[in-house]
């Protein structure tokens, strides 16, 4: 399992960055990007299988994949959310919801 271990440090940290960049694009564009999304979906694949099987949820040795393995007992499916909402951009993303933000614009 220390293969393993080594290579989901090395992904998370990289997901710690997919994190920051997916919430600045949703704040621009209003839309998560869909390299983001399935890397951040990959890792937390990864990181349940492992997971199971130190937890002796399953006996079958997890695969070195993000992607989804129809032959591994455990799986994780996350379907892609169809919209964010009320996010449109970076106006309507919470950020000129705050009255102190609009009271803040008004004097500009």
């Amino acid at each position: 399992m220390i293969p393993h271990y080594l290579a989901l440090v090395v992904l998370v940290i990289g997901a710690l960055f997919v994190y920051f960049f997916g919430w600045c694009a949703v704040l621009i564009t209003g839309r998560y990007p869909d390299a983001l999304f399935n890397y951040a979906v990959g890792v937390s694949r990864w990181s349940t299988r492992i997971q199971a099987y130190m937890f002796q949820m399953t006996d079958k040795y997890p695969p070195f994949s993000m992607g989804d393995d129809p032959s591994y007992p455990v799986r994780l499916t996350v379907e892609r959310p169809r919209g964010l909402g009320d996010v449109e951009g970076p106006t309507s993303a919470g950020l000129m919801n705050c009255d102190h933000a609009k009271a803040a614009m008004s004097n500009i």
